[in-house]
């Protein structure tokens, strides 16, 4: 219980200096408890075009689109992280 507060302290603290919120503070905190990294990518912007079209007709987010080819990618190569439970997420 003491690692969700300290979860939502951050994440109302992140909010508080975050110029544009991208979503309610709990959607932070669920990040933060699952201890998700947040990173900038690089791409040209007709790749972007594709990865949104592509999420589209898969029913995904474009930031589920980029999650599941890395892990298609990875999985290709033998190096595949295991997957969480659901209850874990």
């Amino acid at each position: 219980m003491l690692t969700v507060g300290i979860a939502l302290l951050i994440a109302s603290v992140w909010c508080t200096f975050r110029v544009a919120v991208a979503g309610p503070v709990l959607i932070v905190a669920a990040a933060l408890l699952r201890l998700a990294s947040d990173f900038l990518l690089r791409m040209e912007p007709e790749v972007w075009v594709e990865l949104e079209r592509l999420a589209a007709q898969e029913l995904r987010s474009t930031n589920g689109q980029v999650e599941y080819l890395l892990r298609e990618g990875l999985s290709r190569r033998g190096r595949a992280p295991a997957r969480r439970k659901r209850e874990d997420r």
